[in-house]
């Protein structure tokens, strides 16, 4: 199963754009997905966080990503 989560760079946007950081995920991260998935049952083997860097080379790419992402 691989999970994806990419938080740091897109609230660096949220900040820059003064947008409130929370957007309903709340304690949402790697370490509370192992645990969750754990409990029910999973056993997990290997866990990798990765937050890579957002570029975004014009506007239109960033308003995209804006509109695709929540």
């Amino acid at each position: 199963m691989k999970l994806g989560i990419s938080m740091p760079s897109s609230s660096r946007i949220n900040k820059a754009l003064d947008v409130k950081e929370d957007m309903g995920i709340g304690e949402w991260n790697l370490n509370y997905a192992k645990k969750e998935l754990e409990k029910k049952g999973f056993e997990i083997i290997k866990f990798i966080e990765n937050f890579p860097k957002l570029r975004f080379y014009d506007i239109e790419a960033l308003i995209y990503y804006l509109k695709a992402v929540p």
